[in-house]
């Protein structure tokens, strides 16, 4: 069990920071302003790294939608008990699993949400986990680990029966599965990090297969280790489990905003003219380094609003991060930036300084008027 101290270090790791439900309140009445005119119960809504379920928890006692319509997942499984403190557990769709990837027997699955919601992780480890599929070779390279398991143990394995080895491969364990699933994930579905990361090609899994059989070339030279070699390989992508990028994007990936990638995963899961409303780090606003993240958003969505918070909004929760909530719908299928380029967005910012002083109900307040205005 955790202790208090411990569950507070993995919050800071995980770059978890829950929101006050004063902010929560404030961004669904915003929502409500860009949403689709429907029956309540339709709306469909999902927090995609939903920790302790605030947000869903909202949605449910102000029966902004149906409870059939509410979704939420995280990674983190401490989250549960939470889910127990705010009554929500059973009563909505709750998951313990990666928001970054669909599990679509679950109902998580791109383009299914009117609403997608919440206040991913920032500032944290990020992608850390994945650094548990490399090792160091030297001290200038990484090479992908042997997810078959020990080296020596394989080699003896495979001197005493090969056929046998192959006939019945070691399975990989539940975490390692899940991390390869989540490499395969970001190089098939996801783009802004290969725009920053990389302009050169991603690579595939023939990059990767020298490294993950490279214990078998301990083998006396030929027909023997060429056969094996050839069925080996063919063994690994029957099953699915080959890391199909190459070292260096893993290393881009380990040290990626978890923040643009948890951006790109809103807009993903929200149908088209669906609304995202989402609180990010103000650097992703200001920095010249997210430009090319700015303009690629222009791309795929609408700016509505952009509403900077001061940062005692966070200080409860340990937190002195400077941030900003961006709504933004989604364009539609054919819809083009040129259509929408003349449409006004939103900007507002807190007017005593840093915000410290600030009545925020009444600045809530006089951005849902400006909100309401500008819709008219």
């Amino acid at each position: 069990m955790l202790t208090q101290v411990a569950e507070k270090q993995k919050k800071k790791e995980l770059g978890q920071y829950f929101t006050p439900e004063n902010v929560v309140a404030f961004m669904y009445e915003m929502a409500k302003l860009f949403l689709p005119k429907r029956t309540k119960k339709l709306i469909k809504i999902i927090d995609p790294a939903c920790g302790e379920g605030i947000f869903l928890k909202y949605a449910l006692e102000h029966k902004i939608t149906s409870r059939v319509n509410l979704f939420g997942c995280d990674i983190d499984p401490m989250v549960e008990k939470e889910w127990r403190k705010l009554n929500v557990f059973g009563k909505l769709h709750l998951y313990i699993c990666d928001g970054l990837m669909d599990e679509e027997e679950d109902g998580i699955k791109k383009k299914s949400f009117d609403l997608v919601i919440g206040n991913p992780p920032y500032g944290g480890t990020g992608l850390a986990e994945l650094s548990r599929l490399l090792e160091n070779n030297t001290a200038k390279e990484k090479k992908i680990i042997n997810l078959f398991g020990e080296e020596e143990k394989i080699k003896e394995k495979v001197k005493e029966n090969p056929m046998s080895f192959l006939n019945n491969p070691p399975a990989l364990s539940k975490s390692q599965s899940q991390l390869v699933r989540l490499t395969n994930t970001l190089k098939d579905s996801y783009e802004s990090w290969k725009i920053q990361g990389s302009r050169n090609e991603i690579g595939n899994s023939e990059e990767t297969q020298q490294y993950l059989f490279e214990n078998i070339y301990s083998l006396p030279p030929g027909k023997e280790r060429t056969d094996f070699l050839l069925r080996a390989t063919k063994v690994w992508k029957k099953a699915a489990n080959e890391v199909q990028l190459s070292p260096k994007h893993i290393k881009v990936l380990i040290n990626f905003p978890i923040e643009i990638l948890f951006t790109e995963r809103f807009l993903q899961l929200a149908k088209p003219g669906g609304i995202i409303a989402i609180i990010l780090p103000e650097g992703i606003f200001a920095n010249a380094q997210t430009q090319y993240f700015r303009d690629w958003m222009l791309q795929k969505g609408r700016h509505l609003a952009i509403v900077s918070l001061p940062r005692k909004v966070f200080a409860g929760a340990g937190a002195n991060a400077k941030t900003t909530i961006l709504f933004m719908k989604k364009r539609k299928t054919g819809e083009t930036v040129k259509e929408t380029a003349r449409k006004k967005v939103l900007l507002t910012s807190p007017n005593q300084g840093n915000g410290s002083n600030i009545d925020l109900e009444k600045y809530f307040e006089e951005v849902l008027d400006a909100a309401k205005k500008m819709r008219k």
